[in-house]
């Protein structure tokens, strides 16, 4: 029987909720920071194969963000968890709702097309021409396998 006021279940709740963020350094594909540019992630392992994860890229001179850019998670997304809503992408000053497609190990930067409500990938042009200071920042949970 577990009583209220338990230290052992007090020391375990801490030990769970206090744990710090892991960071980690993403991989891409579709993705050139050019110079000047950077990718940080930080995930929390919360337990029960929930992780929370925030990104943050901000692409340098020269830097391109092609079609169909991913980046790493830091633990494989369960088979069935495939779709979260959690990015912004920051182009010339304007924000721009993002979305996050997952398989496997990856994560796919996607967007909805205006007007269609349609997923549709991002491209160099698309939601508008990336370049040297634009930024996506994405926090999210998903399920890990």
């Amino acid at each position: 029987m577990v009583l209220v006021g338990d230290p052992v279940l007090a020391a375990d709740f801490d030990a769970l909720t206090d744990k710090p963020y892991t960071p980690y350094t993403p991989t891409t594909s579709g993705i050139t920071l050019g110079t000047g540019g950077l990718i940080t992630g930080r995930y929390h392992d919360r337990g029960n194969h929930d992780v929370h994860v925030i990104i943050y890229i901000i692409l340098g001179t020269g830097g391109v963000m092609a079609s169909n850019p991913y980046f790493s998670l830091p633990f494989s997304a369960a088979a069935d968890q495939r779709f979260v809503d959690s990015a912004v992408y920051t182009i010339g000053g304007t924000r721009y709702l993002g979305h996050i497609l997952m398989s496997g190990l990856s994560a796919l930067l996607v967007r909805v097309s205006p007007g269609s409500e349609a997923i549709v990938g991002i491209t160099a042009t698309t939601p508008a021409t990336w370049a040297s200071g634009s930024i996506v920042n994405a926090s999210f949970n998903y399920e890990r396998a």
